[in-house]
């Protein structure tokens, strides 16, 4: 059997979401090997040779915060090489930035999708900071199925689509222009123009939302995935 690329810790007081986090990851390059309901827990484990390349925590559990800026200065001398990735319920600006100040590598939401997870931990994992908020996830409250018709209906154009597409499968500039028969200067024109209207700073948030809002799931994401396959 070959071994994982990375392994993952996950410290979360809820057994059933830690179960169904085990089972979506399991078969991708960042299987949980390490599990735990507390940041105790997770110390002791450490202690006894626990060596994690990511680490998935909540650190909002019933009594309030309790991993703050000193249980991760602590996590942080035990795994000098680990990304810290909170995977929060509360969705919020105000709980994003409070989860960065303190220094964590990244604040998502526990509602995304497990492709939007899985290409999260992947960006962590090469030095990106990732926030995923609700104001930064655009509509992903539609149905799925409507999505990349809704996305060109509420102002994408089709190459705005397909650059969206390019970009949540880890595409560069150089691929994607190639891909679409454009310059590489007009793709910047473009993509810049695109960031505004996803509300995104950069091409990793851009890559973020389209996976997170689920534009490319289901049956309505066949015309895109055929068009950039077939160039």
């Amino acid at each position: 059997m070959e071994m994982p690329r990375y392994s993952v810790m996950c410290i979360d007081q809820n057994r059933l979401f830690r179960d169904g986090l085990r089972s979506i990851l399991s078969e991708s390059d960042f299987p949980i090997i390490w599990e735990t309901a507390s940041f105790s827990e997770a110390t002791a484990q450490i202690k006894a040779g626990a060596a994690p390349d990511v680490v998935l925590i909540e650190p909002r559990q019933r009594a309030g915060l309790s991993v703050g800026r000193d249980e991760l200065a602590r996590l942080r001398a035990d795994l000098p090489r680990a990304r810290i990735l909170v995977l929060s319920e509360d969705a919020s600006d105000e709980a994003a930035k409070e989860t960065m100040s303190l220094g964590f590598d990244g604040h998502i939401t526990k509602d995304i999708s497990p492709e939007a997870l899985i290409h999260c931990i992947a960006l962590v994992l090469i030095g990106e900071k990732i926030i995923l908020t609700s104001s930064s996830r655009g509509p992903a409250s539609r149905d799925r199925e409507d999505k990349l018709d809704a996305a060109e209906a509420g102002g994408l154009t089709r190459m705005e689509v397909e650059i969206l597409f390019l970009l949540s499968v880890g595409k560069s500039n150089r691929e994607i222009s190639r891909r679409l028969q454009v310059s590489e200067s007009n793709l910047k024109l473009v993509m810049k123009k695109l960031f505004s209207k996803v509300k995104c700073e950069n091409r990793i948030q851009a890559a973020i939302w389209a996976t997170a809002s689920g534009i490319f799931t289901g049956p309505s994401a066949r015309t895109i995935h055929k068009t950039t396959s077939a160039a």
